[in-house]
């Protein structure tokens, strides 16, 4: 363990901040060199106070939790650990053994997640809800044979009790558990003696160590799968989870990866309800691999979630396999070369596309046109890049869904080249290693976004976080369209609509019948309130068959939907059966909430200042989005078509990717560039 502590202190000594972190000077060879040597003395600052030497190390974070605590808030918390290197997360656990996570955003901002909330602390009514959130984790009770302030009571429970709280800080919904209280310590009680020790560098260790197990977990089966050739990779979306083509019996692969990672009887198998938090998948199903004793390596409780992509075994590469990052070429370009040969060298080593990506960026750099005029002044429109014969016939000989991988994830390659051809590289072009904002690639300080075909609904998320609140302030549509968005960052994607609708109740007067019906102030309505006034609706009407709770549902909320103009389900109705099947009676909100959703899109299309906002602030992002298409007809070709987001001319969309009532979290609101 002295060995692992000494790693430990040195990483944290050498560990950089996030870029807007770090300070002005670089580290040299000798500073660094010098900090081994300091962890290695047993007076380090480390070894005296953990805590406080990260907090020194990270100024932004001392800072925010003196906004969101108070300066005093080293009363209320026992450690804090260093969860992720990138972006940089931090875990805040507080005095009764809640906790809480704080992640590094840029631009000194951070996003919060309590209690299974996420706040995207860029604006006071975030802060103020974080805030809210710490509080009800701090009311779960003290920590057993702490000492308080003068006169206050030792502890809230009798040693050896149940405190009754949620097990971790970060269960959905865990800070909103404050029954239960804790029970007052007798007045006649002396006060302890003892002060709460200190925390000790190896309970650090051990605690940053088992964090780090879940995702080890994750990591060993993928590693396992990759080395059995299975098709697939690591999802990049929340759960943390794999996705791999494991075909109609998923089990057998499954089994025998387990076995081998963790040991014949040492393991469950089982599937996961779709829709459930456990969920990673709304089209495929999700696979849930639990210890259930432990191993030399992984604890009893530990899992690892696989969705089962079969259906797509027509592709021969995997999601995002092509993308800069996963080729391992993100990075800066002096020149249109040293792109066009790291690029190269990437896609050679595909055993099945190799040849088709090094013809398309072979005939990318070659066959696109030189322009006159520099990126600035490069106007909106299409240009054709021809491609040669074999390049044509090899992509028209894959399946579509790998012509479709290569499109949308390579594609951002192919624009890098084919833009550093046509206006030339001037100073670098870099493609991002890790996500930006909107932005796939930049050329010269130029951001670029990338698209296939029609492309995919922008995130208004990402919109939010490319834009700073000192850019709208001055307008005044522009500002309350904004803050009204800003709930996407947070909430999930029921409730952010159900804000969204709240913050324009003259333009959306929907939300305010809505409320009327449940009985709650729309300005504080949640999809909480409106699953639990479904289930009492059904338990009071003794509605228990789909038939009867279709017709007392649309008795109920029919005045609703005919002033919406839309309606949940199919034509027959809600699907109730389905629906319980995927979620229990847990899910009831998506019969409203999935018409409000599209409800506010409509309003916010039909309603011209909500769509000139939009437009304004888009603008202001200084993105160039750039389509690819590709035509296999008799003389084949790639088009690239450029379009700004600050064209005069350009029309935007509020729209909604995907969402429904049986998937009612699947989406949030996004915008398209339609012209």
């Amino acid at each position: 363990m002295n060995k692992d502590l000494d790693i430990l202190k040195a990483i944290l000594l050498e560990a950089d901040e996030d870029t807007k972190e770090t300070e002005d000077t670089e580290t040299t060879d000798s500073e660094v060199t010098d900090a081994n040597a300091k962890a290695d003395k047993p007076d380090s600052s480390f070894d005296k106070d953990p805590m406080g030497f990260i907090l020194k190390k990270y100024h932004s974070l001392n800072i925010l939790l003196e906004e969101l605590m108070t300066p005093a808030f080293r009363e209320y918390v026992t450690a804090i650990f260093i969860q992720a290197p990138k972006p940089t997360t931090f875990k805040v656990v507080l005095h009764n053994s809640q906790f809480f996570y704080l992640t590094y955003m840029g631009d000194n901002t951070y996003e919060a997640v309590i209690a299974g909330k996420r706040h995207y602390l860029s604006s006071i009514g975030e802060k103020e809800r974080a805030m809210k959130g710490i509080s009800r984790l701090l009311q779960q009770g003290s920590p057993l044979k702490t000492k308080g302030p003068d006169g206050a009571e030792q502890g809230t429970r009798p040693e050896g009790e149940d405190d009754g709280s949620l097990s971790g800080g970060n269960n959905n919904g865990g800070g909103d558990q404050t029954g239960g209280g804790s029970t007052e310590a007798p007045a006649e009680t002396e006060p302890a003696e003892e002060e709460n020790e200190p925390i000790k560098e190896s309970v650090i260790l051990e605690g940053i160590i088992k964090e780090l197990v879940a995702q080890d977990l994750r990591s060993t089966f993928n590693s396992e799968m990759k080395r059995l050739n299975l098709p697939g990779d690591k999802g990049t979306k929340k759960p943390a989870h794999l996705r791999y083509q494991l075909g109609t019996d998923p089990g057998k692969q499954i089994t025998k990866i387990a076995d081998k990672v963790l040991g014949k009887g040492n393991y469950a198998i089982a599937d996961v309800k779709m829709g459930s938090k456990d969920s990673a998948s709304g089209s495929y199903p999700t696979i849930k691999v639990t210890v259930t004793k432990p191993t030399q390596n992984f604890k009893k409780g530990d899992f690892v979630l696989i969705v089962n992509q079969t259906g797509q075994e027509n592709k021969t590469v995997t999601f995002k396999a092509l993308t800069p990052v996963k080729l391992g070429i993100a990075g800066d370009y002096k020149d249109l070369n040293s792109l066009v040969q790291a690029t190269t060298r990437a896609v050679q080593k595909d055993k099945n596309l190799g040849k088709i990506l090094t013809g398309l960026v072979t005939d990318t750099a070659n066959n696109t046109p030189a322009s006159k005029s520099g990126l600035s002044k490069l106007r909106s429109g299409k240009t054709n890049v021809p491609l040669s014969k074999q390049t044509t016939q090899a992509l028209g000989s894959i399946s579509k869904e790998d012509k479709n991988t290569i499109g949308k994830d390579f594609g951002e390659v192919l624009g890098g080249i084919f833009l550093g051809k046509m206006v030339g590289i001037k100073k670098s072009l870099n493609f991002p290693k890790g996500n930006e904002p909107l932005v796939d690639f930049y050329i010269d300080g130029y951001k670029i976004s990338s698209k296939y075909e029609k492309g995919a609904t922008a995130s208004l998320t990402d919109l939010l976080k490319a834009i700073k609140p000192d850019q709208i302030k001055g307008d005044k549509d522009q500002y309350a369209l904004y803050k009204a968005l800003l709930p996407m960052m947070s909430e999930t994607s029921p409730n952010a609509f159900i804000r969204v609708a709240s913050a324009f109740p003259k333009d959306m007067p929907a939300i305010q019948t809505l409320a009327s019906i449940i009985g709650v102030d729309s300005k504080s309505l949640t999809s909480q309130d409106i699953n639990d006034y479904i289930k009492k609706l059904f338990a009071k009407t003794n509605a228990k068959t789909a038939k009867q709770k279709n017709e007392v549902f649309f008795k109920k909320f029919g005045k609703l939907f005919a002033e919406m103009k839309r309606n949940p389900g199919k034509a027959g109705g809600v699907e109730w059966d389905t629906m319980k099947k995927k979620t229990g009676d847990n899910g009831y909100y998506g019969a409203i909430t999935s018409p409000l959703s599209y409800y506010v899109a409509d309003q916010m299309n039909t309603k011209p200042k909500f769509v000139q906002a939009l437009k304004e602030i888009i603008s202001k992002t200084g993105v160039k989005q750039m389509y690819l298409t590709f035509d296999l007809k008799e003389g084949g070709s790639m088009g690239f078509d450029i379009r700004s987001f600050n064209d005069p001319n350009a029309k935007f969309k509020f729209d909604i990717p995907s969402l429904s009532t049986l998937n009612p979290t699947s989406s949030k609101l996004g915008f398209s560039l339609s012209k």
